[in-house]
């Protein structure tokens, strides 16, 4: 694969130069991002957040804020009016609730009286994006390189606030049983579009967004038969886990060295191999957590919640 680096530090450039034009709320905002950084879209989001630890959408609400909080601290007269829109936000209301979170002072309070130790802390960040990656080996993971067959899922598309997530998994639950899909042969899968992965049970920001597929595995018997249920339905739907080459690796421990694993794969693993990406997003299959391997990982990992998962990236 071509140097990430290199590629989303024109990414980087053109957010820098641009950055009055960009919105976070732009619906197709990764959409336009990813074809600036040469990649698939549905990757975009996990390449970014495996290089640089952050959402794209954080980072470019963070330097509107740091932008806005020079006009206010320099500026007694400009107001929040004009600085939301130098800012490319779409109403003031939407700029103070940002500036607010993002700062840590309103930006009226700020104007007046701005605290310049916690504005030079907020920058810290941006110093040490690139910086702080866990250090793995191919080894320690174990990545794999297998030729897969094709799985058909009956999936149903999460989009929204993490706090809804359980509905969208309560909902495929009842699919599941009221359609007598047996857990000893249907698997669970996620199609993955966002990063960090999510703890689909406990997770600690309820209003953070995400974008995520929760589906099971059919045979083709099953898959004929549910075509017209899925047909009418406005929440499932049928998708494929398509055949070819995957890069692969199993994982039980915790949320947050898998997603460590997962930025090693992104990054080190991928620039390493040479291979290049396909349109298809990150797929997790979710698997039970036997109590024998629970009690040694829990031991190894500090007594974190545990997760036991396969992750599966389809390679050209």
């Amino acid at each position: 694969m071509k140097d990430l680096h290199a590629q989303f530090e024109v990414l980087l450039s053109y957010i820098d130069n641009n950055l009055s034009a960009i919105s976070a709320y732009d619906d197709k905002l990764n959409s336009r991002l990813a074809a600036i950084a040469g990649v698939a879209e549905v990757h975009f989001s996990a390449l970014f957040y495996s290089l640089f630890h952050t959402k794209a959408q954080d980072y470019i609400s963070l330097l509107k804020n740091l932008e806005a909080a020079q006009l206010l601290g320099f500026d007694k007269t400009i107001s929040l009016d004009t600085v939301a829109l130098k800012m490319g936000y779409p109403s003031t209301a939407a700029f103070i609730t940002a500036f607010t979170s993002s700062i840590g002072q309103s930006p009226q309070s700020f104007q007046d009286s701005p605290n310049w130790g916690d504005f030079f802390a907020k920058q810290q960040p941006l110093s040490t994006l690139a910086e702080g990656h866990e250090q793995f080996s191919a080894a320690e993971i174990d990545i794999q390189l297998s030729d897969l067959t094709a799985t058909e899922l009956v999936v149903i598309e999460h989009r929204g606030p993490a706090c809804y997530l359980s509905q969208s998994i309560n909902a495929l639950s009842a699919f599941w049983q009221k359609y007598h899909l047996s857990p000893s042969t249907s698997r669970s899968f996620n199609f993955v579009y966002d990063m960090p992965y999510p703890k689909i049970n406990a997770l600690a920001d309820e209003q953070s967004m995400l974008s995520l597929d929760i589906g099971v595995s059919v045979n083709q018997a099953q898959l004929n038969e549910l075509a017209p249920v899925i047909a009418e339905s406005d929440y499932f739907s049928n998708k494929t886990v398509a055949a070819g080459r995957y890069a692969h690796f199993y994982h039980l421990g915790s949320e947050k060295e898998l997603n460590s694993k997962i930025k090693y794969l992104y990054t080190h693993w991928l620039a390493a191999s040479g291979l290049t990406l396909t349109s298809q997003p990150l797929l997790i299959e979710r698997l039970a957590v036997t109590q024998t391997n629970a009690v040694e990982a829990a031991i190894a990992d500090d007594n974190q919640e545990l997760v036991e998962v396969r992750v599966y990236l389809k390679l050209q």
